[in-house]
């Protein structure tokens, strides 16, 4: 009987201290849940932050690279048309012209009768 109602008694005590303190850990429960959900809130803020930045350094990223490839394709047709304008007037030719582009000497040679002129009456005034 008496261990019964020792038994009967802590059970009566410990219900008591949890009711007493379930209502002042409901209270911190409250408090770290909200912590908690601010918390996470902030988190998830600074992620979608974070993966909107690498979004648009992707795209910058991709932008200057379209750039980049844009120039160069550029430069490498107008290096072509220039290597074949120096083909076409001869490379030995142009090492000797110190004067005069590429360009020039192309638009001459388009006139060639002029050139073929100019050549002849520069010999021929060399020969005097």
């Amino acid at each position: 009987n008496t261990a019964s109602t020792s038994h009967e008694r802590k059970n009566e005590q410990g219900l008591i201290r949890e009711m007493i303190s379930s209502k002042e850990e409901k209270h911190v429960t409250e408090i770290s849940a909200n912590y908690f959900d601010e918390n996470l809130y902030q988190k998830a803020c600074d992620a979608e932050k974070q993966a909107i930045k690498v979004n648009q350094d992707e795209i910058t990223e991709g932008q200057i690279y379209d750039f980049i490839v844009a120039q160069l394709n550029a430069k490498r047709k107008t290096l072509q048309k220039q290597t074949q304008k120096a083909r076409k007037i001869g490379v030995k030719k142009i090492k000797r012209i110190q004067t005069y582009s590429a360009n020039t000497i192309s638009n001459l040679m388009a006139h060639k009768s002029k050139v073929l002129w100019i050549a002849s009456h520069r010999s021929f005034g060399d020969r005097e």
